[in-house]
């Protein structure tokens, strides 16, 4: 009791912009991304990708950013593949589900992209974030990891199947939650709650790429790795339902990932069930929450 009355006070006395902290923003997707079946999760996708050309919401899975706040130090980045690749893999090499192993040319986004994208979702309530007060040490781990990320050429390749922790590269959400890993200080409980995985079956793994980029501007390597072909729309309009695979099911591949639109989610829900008792303190910009945990003692 006396950690939270200590904690509310101090958020509530002392500017929180003023101390050491790093957040972390879940952008959702149009309609959510459905992971209960391989055809569940393409239906989902091309319904964002229909809903992007009437909203303008071009975050068909939902995407992930961070900002990093250390004194005078600021950083305000996320990881994004380079523009027109997924479609590219999906419509045109027929990667099907190969497109969640596939290594896509990545690129990082700047503060001049992400800035005034956060602050219009959070007008409209479709951007929530968290915040994490950290200490000096945690900003100088999560700064290192970031220049360690730049020097093994991480910001060159975007997909799921890359080693973010060691600087290989990674999706959005798996980049941003790095920051917390690598500084340790991510929370068992909130990484549980941000994550799914699956076993991808492998009649539904088509072409993928699993060679890294070194350079920005490379031409797409071909697709070397996976199956036949899989077409989008024959998927979709397979009648009945899909499976996603057994566990060690011949073939299959295991995916592990962090999700933005379970972590947009998991904001809403902590924001609606706080209570002067919680062990965090909640925000609110416009209709989006950021909620506020203490971690400078970890």
């Amino acid at each position: 009791m006396k950690k939270l009355i200590y904690l509310t006070l101090t958020l509530f006395s002392l500017p929180v912009l003023a101390m050491n902290s790093f957040t972390i923003y879940a952008f959702k997707s149009s309609v959510g991304v459905n992971w209960k079946s391989p055809k569940a999760l393409a239906a989902s996708v091309v319904k964002n990708e229909a809903l992007s050309y009437i909203n303008g919401n071009d975050r068909l899975l939902g995407h992930v950013s961070i900002k990093i706040k250390c004194g005078e130090r600021e950083l305000v980045t996320a990881m994004t593949s380079r523009s027109g690749e997924t479609k590219r893999a999906v419509l045109k090499e027929h990667a099907g589900l190969g497109v969640l192993f596939h290594i896509f040319p990545g690129e990082l986004e700047g503060p001049e992209k992400l800035n005034p994208e956060i602050a219009k979702k959070r007008k409209k309530g479709s951007i929530q974030s968290a915040t994490y007060l950290i200490s000096d040490q945690a900003c100088e781990a999560m700064f290192d990891h970031y220049e360690n990320f730049l020097v093994n050429g991480g910001n060159h390749n975007y997909g799921f199947p890359l080693d973010t922790l060691n600087g290989e590269g990674g999706g959005c959400s798996a980049f941003g939650v790095s920051f917390l890993q690598k500084a340790g200080i991510a929370d068992p409980a909130h990484l549980k709650a941000w994550s799914g995985n699956v076993w991808v079956p492998e009649k539904y793994i088509g072409p993928y790429n699993s060679k890294k980029y070194t350079d920005a501007g490379q031409a797409p390597y071909d697709n070397l790795e996976g199956g036949e072909d899989v077409k989008l729309v024959p998927l979709l309009l397979k009648p009945g339902k899909t499976k996603w695979a057994k566990p060690n099911e011949a073939g299959a591949r295991y995916l592990e990932f962090f999700d933005p639109d379970t972590m947009f989610k998991w904001v809403k829900k902590l924001a609606k069930e706080w209570t002067p008792e919680s062990d965090y303190q909640k925000r609110k910009f416009g209709k989006s929450y950021d909620l506020v945990f203490d971690f400078r003692d970890r």
